[in-house]
């Protein structure tokens, strides 16, 4: 009775080790050993010879026995790892069934993932800024940028616009289309105290403290009143709201504050293309005028709205380009002359043209009529004008 070769395998063999694979991937312990992140490898022809003939529970012990003890003699766990026995790790090219990674490479192809997904992103972005979207509220609109003085600056795609209205006031007409550059404007007019900022660090004096007078609103009337300026707006013993847009400001003071702050004043073609859009919307907004979604006395008597509120109040106002205070509020300042329009018949608004005179644009807190805060009209004067209902936000080119 020979005793047969240990090198030799008896003709059964194979058949077992085809069972002893199939238990070996439905074995729960197999499955726990999975879940702990551990290399199991599969049963191989001599881990079969060496388990007891007891059956195929003997077998599976086995395998699973095996299977512990190379994971031991492994270093590293990977998948595609070839045991000493020549049995490829589960997960390897060995078994193209089953899939099993190390929680180190799951994590670093999620990684890879992610990195892959901000590029594209990225990607888009800078396509998207590069070559300019029409308003509406692409991404190029969204990009913001924060100035020397705390402005927070909009970044607002060039396009070509119909610029003016046939249904306002003479010096409004016509209708005619311009083409702005991209630029960067302000989310919203200096405030009290951005302007108190740059007074602190220049020592500078606005025109109507030089003067000692301002023009101010005194409940009937605009009236110069003796030592009115943008600290005191009402007169002497009168405060400024800290958060509402600067007032009592000349064209010359709020180009002195932008030249301090790095910008300069938007001009009237981009002051209108910033307030309204390519869609000839006459307000910031789409539809008809709402006095809920800007600061004016329409409604009521003029100035009776009571003056002015801090800057961002009334944040369903926003223009296309998510500017606020583009209509009502104050008035605000353009760098752009007072020059008539393209066949323009000048007629009855003469008086708005003129040598020197400066265009500023948006209504404020004491218009009463709709047609007079629209992102169109336009109102003109000399650049020494300081009233209470007068300020100005920054602009800044696309360098």
């Amino acid at each position: 009775s020979g005793a047969r070769p240990r090198n030799l395998l008896p003709p059964s063999a194979p058949r077992l080790h085809r069972h002893a694979l199939r238990h070996r991937r439905l074995h729960p312990r197999a499955a726990q050993e999975r879940t702990r992140g551990r290399s199991t490898a599969l049963a191989t022809p001599l881990d079969v010879l060496k388990a007891p003939r007891q059956g195929l529970v003997a077998v599976r012990r086995t395998a699973l026995a095996a299977a512990r003890r190379r994971d031991r003699r492994v270093p590293t766990r990977r998948a595609c790892a070839v045991t000493e026995s020549g049995a490829a790790v589960r997960g390897g090219a060995g078994d193209p069934t089953a899939r099993e990674t190390d929680p180190a490479c799951d994590c670093s192809r999620r990684l890879c993932r992610l990195c892959a997904l901000c590029t594209l992103f990225c990607l888009i972005l800078v396509c998207r800024v590069a070559h300019g979207q029409a308003a509406g509220g692409g991404l190029g609109q969204t990009l913001l940028l924060t100035a020397r003085d705390g402005s927070l600056l909009r970044y607002i795609s060039g396009a070509k616009f119909e610029m003016g209205s046939a249904r306002g006031a003479p010096q409004e007409a016509p209708p005619h289309p311009v083409t702005v550059h991209s630029f960067f404007m302000a989310v919203t007019p200096v405030s009290n105290e951005q302007f108190s900022r740059f007074v602190s660090q220049t020592g500078y004096r606005t025109r109507a403290e030089l003067q000692g007078s301002g023009i101010t609103w005194t409940g009937h009337a605009f009236t110069r009143v003796k030592g009115a300026c943008w600290k005191h707006p009402n007169g002497p013993g009168s405060t400024c709201l800290w958060r509402a847009p600067v007032v009592l400001v000349t064209w010359d003071d709020a180009s002195e504050y932008a030249a301090w702050a790095g910008l300069r004043l938007p001009t009237e073609e981009e002051w209108e293309y910033a307030a309204r859009g390519t869609d000839r919307r006459l307000w910031p907004w789409r539809g008809d005028f709402n006095r809920a979604d800007a600061r004016t006395s329409v409604g009521g008597a003029p100035g009776s709205s009571g003056g002015v509120v801090p800057v961002g109040s009334y944040p369903r106002g926003a223009s296309p380009f998510g500017l606020l205070d583009m209509c009502g509020n104050v008035w605000e300042w353009t760098s752009s002359q007072a020059d008539p329009y393209p066949n323009t018949i000048i007629g009855s608004a003469a008086s708005f043209y003129g040598a020197g005179r400066r265009v500023f644009r948006g209504g404020s807190w004491y218009e009463n009529n709709p047609w007079q805060v629209t992102a169109t009209c336009r109102r003109s004067d000399l650049p020494g004008l300081a009233m209470t209902n007068l300020g100005f936000r920054c602009a800044r080119s696309v360098r």
